[in-house]
């Protein structure tokens, strides 16, 4: 199924998802092929946030060391 959804930045754009009664389904947007997965959440297709992978920690920057 083509829908357009909410991305979660904020912007639109269109993915083709698997077939399901779920209002939660995955897919892939259209321009991107980039796997997804999407909430309906009454009124829009809204995308979920990818989970991290367990043990990953936040990316900082590579610190300068003082002196």
């Amino acid at each position: 199924m083509k829908v357009r959804y909410r991305t979660v930045s904020g912007s639109e754009s269109t993915a083709y998802l698997d077939d399901g009664e779920s209002d939660t389904r995955t897919g892939a947007d259209k321009y991107t092929d980039e796997p997804l997965t999407v909430r309906w959440d009454g009124s829009e297709w809204v995308e979920v946030a990818a989970l991290r992978e367990r043990g990953a920690g936040p990316v900082r920057p590579v610190e300068e060391p003082t002196t």
